[in-house]
């Protein structure tokens, strides 16, 4: 008489192949991408129809020895308190998971110094991942990794995707609108005004030869709550207001955008606001948010190309991917 619960028996590969009428090895060539193309095409159709009907999953850990590797990706970004970097992560893991991999994320605040991302960074490594996707942590540099590392930044020394060649162009592209709606004067929002897009924004002012005015410049906004208080300090204390404020990213807009909306500034007519990185949740608040957008999916699949590209052939030359943010132009400019 049996004694306990009954337990369902892993499907072997063995129990594959004997199905299939064809050798453990031809099963094992037909599953792998890299050696899938050896296998003919009606034999490896037959195969994934009986992993599929007997519920067969490769066992990683027997693969992981065999090859070395432990598919595993370490993530390192900011953490998704923002809507979009949560888009990010979701599609990331996503997106992995369809190429047999694990996600394994660590995050990082705004303020974190160096130290802090450097030993997320270490901690990573002794979980043995088999390489690392990395945002743009500033300050830090990971030279001489034993993994391969794909940047979400611009480098040229490693694998990256990174907006940032466009960036000048699209912001052409709105100042050129905002100037034909009548703006003249303009206020930043951003965490560093002397790097990133507030450097590209400073630079296309100098070049139109529209006044920087630096008491609208306002650097080290790294939350709402921050572009809340600025803007409200901003109508109680300047005479004069800029006509635009071109933010960091959605959230400071609509922050600096609620703000003002509560002192009576009537938006677009009086004062215009522009975000960046495209957020559901601006298109559906009134007045709608001006933005740039890149599709999070479309990120995450450049990132992991790059990721895959290098797993297989690990002396290809470095590549750069790129995609063009859009502007989406709605009722808050």
């Amino acid at each position: 008489m049996p004694v306990g619960p009954m337990r369902n028996k892993r499907v072997t590969i063995i129990e594959v192949a004997e199905a299939c009428c064809c050798s453990k090895t031809t099963v094992a060539c037909a599953l792998d991408e890299r050696t899938a193309h050896k296998v003919a095409e009606k034999t490896r159709r037959k195969i994934f129809e009986t992993v599929k009907r007997l519920g067969y999953l490769p066992n990683r850990s027997a693969q992981a020895l065999r090859l070395r590797k432990n598919y595993t990706v370490g993530v390192m970004l900011p953490e998704p308190a923002n809507s979009f970097y949560g888009n990010i992560v979701l599609n990331l893991q996503r997106e992995l998971a369809k190429s047999g991999y694990t996600a394994l994320f660590v995050f990082w605040q705004t303020l974190d110094d160096a130290g802090t991302i450097r030993k997320a960074y270490d901690q990573l490594l002794c979980k043995g991942v088999d390489g690392i996707i990395a945002g743009d942590a500033p300050g830090v540099h990971f030279e001489n990794s034993p993994v391969p590392i794909v940047y979400w930044k611009m480098t040229e020394k490693n694998d990256s995707f990174s907006s940032f060649p466009h960036m000048k162009e699209v912001y052409q592209e709105l100042f050129s609108l905002l100037e034909a709606k009548g703006c003249r004067t303009y206020a930043v929002m951003a965490l560093d005004m002397n790097s990133g897009r507030s450097k590209i924004i400073r630079e296309i002012m100098n070049e139109k030869g529209i006044p920087i005015q630096e008491k609208f410049m306002f650097s080290g906004i790294a939350s709402p709550e921050q572009a809340r208080k600025t803007m409200t300090s901003l109508l109680k204390h300047s005479k004069k207001l800029p006509d635009a404020v071109l933010a960091n990213n959605d959230y400071i807009a609509l922050a600096s955008m609620a703000a003002a909306l509560e002192h009576g500034i009537a938006v677009p007519e009086k004062m215009k606001f522009v975000g960046f990185d495209g957020i559901q949740e601006g298109a559906y608040l009134y007045p709608s948010l001006t933005t740039f957008y890149v599709s999070p999916a479309e990120i995450a699949k450049k990132l992991i190309y790059l990721f895959l590209r290098r797993q297989k052939e690990p002396d290809v030359p470095f590549q750069t991917l790129s995609i063009k943010p859009e502007l989406i132009v709605r009722n808050s400019t």
